[in-house]
């Protein structure tokens, strides 16, 4: 799949596809079983029948950053410096 994750702080990340930047991936702080989120942006998420897959919903949640990105096909994040 076409996704990139940009570093661009502490837990934190922009889900980039295909080179335009569609979402966030981030870690809550509560404490959910499952603290890491893949988000779409607003825009991304009007249609259901149009969610980028593997998004079934605007949003996901995970155990693990590495359970996220297998989930999205991504490997190691992209420091925000060396993206730009």
């Amino acid at each position: 799949m076409p996704f990139t994750l940009r570093d661009v702080g502490l837990e934190c990340f922009t889900l980039v596809f295909r080179g335009e930047d569609v979402g966030a991936v981030f870690s809550t702080d509560d404490d959910h079983p499952q603290p890491w989120v893949a988000v779409l942006h607003e825009h991304q998420r009007r249609s259901a029948s149009r969610l980028l897959a593997p998004f079934q919903a605007a949003s996901h949640r995970f155990a693990s950053l590495k359970e996220l990105q297998d989930w999205l096909g991504v490997a190691a994040p992209a420091k925000a410096m060396e993206a730009a």
